[in-house]
């Protein structure tokens, strides 16, 4: 129980930061005409704040009315099995047809390349828990891994080289309690707000993903080996990659936003494999 409240208590920090994020995802779900139900139902079965804000801005560029998806996330499989990852949905309202299974799979698709990292950061915690533990718990310490939450595991297992997992249970349960709540309070927020403030609220999308790229290039400028060129790189073709085909070819978001994100990492990725190579 002293490894689970340690948990808790090491979750204070996320939290204050995870409660601002997830009221502005209330608000721009009820700024999209959505309920609080659906944004709750998405913050407490999807867990995943860059896929969630991925998912409700590919509902505003233009979903069929009736259909209401909450993104797709990778469930972190390397602490269940090692070495696997799935990919989900949530799917709430009606079933027009062909059209609205075709959105369901482009939002999990870009979900799910959204959150590959996962894998990685839920191998290096696996292999910090040991064997013997039940599948289950594997499997619920998976839905609780986010980068906040690898981060501070990450450094106490860099510090002590193991993470107990009643630490990481609590850990996981603080950061996703203040996820949830967030949300609600914003979806509850939005249904009291005016209706011209809450469709303004959608800018907040663009802020989120800038400042996302924004800290992604501080990182970078810290590092001495010139990361930040590959970041540059990587923004500046998916970005225009993004805009040719749906600005010029007139593709919708769900088909053009995934291979912008694939195209965008394989050209930067094939920028640095020809510097090496020089």
């Amino acid at each position: 129980m002293h490894s689970f409240t340690r948990g808790l208590t090491s979750a204070l920090p996320i939290a204050s930061g995870y409660i601002p994020v997830a009221i502005t995802f209330g608000l721009v779900v009820r700024s999209f005409g959505l309920t609080t139900l659906d944004a709750t139902v998405a913050s407490l079965l999807v867990f995943a704040g860059a896929a969630q804000f991925l998912a409700i801005g590919m509902y505003g560029a233009g979903i069929t009315a009736g259909v209401v998806v909450a993104g797709g996330a990778v469930a972190a499989g390397g602490v269940a099995a090692g070495d696997g990852a799935t990919a989900g949905g949530l799917l709430i309202g009606g079933w027009p047809g062909a059209a609205a299974l075709l959105l369901v799979v482009q939002i999990v698709v870009a979900g799910w390349l959204l959150n590959l990292r996962h894998l990685l950061m839920s191998s290096v915690i696996a292999h910090s828990l040991g064997t013997g533990h039940r599948w289950i718990l594997r499997s619920t310490l998976a839905f609780g891994v986010t980068d906040e939450v690898f981060g501070v595991a990450g450094w106490r297992i860099a510090e002590g080289g193991t993470v107990k997992p009643r630490f990481l249970l609590g850990l996981e349960l603080g950061a996703y309690s203040a996820w949830v709540g967030g949300t609600v309070i914003g979806a509850v927020s939005g249904e009291i707000l005016p209706a011209a403030l809450r469709t303004a609220m959608g800018l907040a999308l663009y802020a989120l993903f800038a400042a996302l790229l924004a800290g992604q290039f501080r990182a970078a400028a810290r590092q001495e080996d010139g990361r930040v060129v590959p970041l540059v790189i990587a923004a500046v073709a998916a970005a225009t990659i993004n805009a040719v085909l749906r600005e010029a070819l007139g593709w919708d978001a769900g088909a053009a936003f995934p291979l912008a994100m694939i195209g965008g990492a394989l050209i930067a990725m094939g920028s640095e494999v020809r510097d090496a190579a020089h």
